[in-house]
């Protein structure tokens, strides 16, 4: 009788094996399938990398605001002295961008810097302007979050559906809709443009 508990536990064992690996079978089809459909989008280190590069040039930004009587570089490119070289305009989901060994311009950056040439003080509401964004055109398609620096210093990822599919200037204007300070949202604006046509 032993022997007969035995041989069915085994053969429920084996049942269960079998069981599962055709509903193994069965999903990983499935997910074969469901990945073929689905959209790409960025790795948690992706975005922790983009935005640890955007802090660097926000720090960036800033040191160079504290020694030029608090205006802001009007280019990137002026604070690469501060953040220590062309490394960090570049995050590591962007294949569009190429490393500069000279000037940073559109074309050598991830980043859409927004507040060329102005006085920081002349910000009214620093942590809702923003100073800088990922291009959103070089994120994955399908990709619903954006990295922000905004003009305190700090970078926060911000949803907004579909977010792959617009421009700098549509970003500004959904990250904007609700500051008060008409003449830096009128700055922030062409600024985006700007990037925008060199898209």
């Amino acid at each position: 009788m032993k022997r007969f508990w035995t041989f069915l536990g085994v053969l429920a064992a084996v049942a269960v094996m079998v069981a599962g690996c055709s509903d193994g079978k069965k999903k990983s089809k499935k997910d074969r399938d469901s990945k073929s459909k689905e959209v790409l989008t960025l790795t948690k280190s992706q975005k922790t990398d983009s935005g640890t590069n955007m802090k660097q040039i926000m720090s960036g930004v800033m040191m160079y605001s504290g020694d030029y009587d608090d205006w802001t570089p009007a280019s990137l490119d002026l604070t690469k002295t501060y953040v220590g070289g062309n490394k960090v305009f570049i995050a590591r989901f962007d294949e569009t961008s190429k490393e500069s060994s000279g000037t940073i311009g559109a074309e050598n950056t991830t980043y859409a810097y927004l507040i060329a040439g102005i006085k920081l003080l002349s910000i009214k509401d620093t942590s809702s302007t923003p100073v800088l964004i990922e291009k959103p055109w070089l994120l994955p398609k399908g990709e619903d979050t954006i990295r922000v620096g905004y003009a305190d210093g700090h970078v926060s990822e911000v949803k907004i559906k579909d977010v792959s599919k617009m421009s700098c200037s549509e970003v500004v204007k959904h990250l904007t809709k609700d500051l008060k300070d008409d003449e830096i949202v009128s700055l922030l604006l062409q600024n985006a443009e700007k990037e925008d046509k060199n898209r």
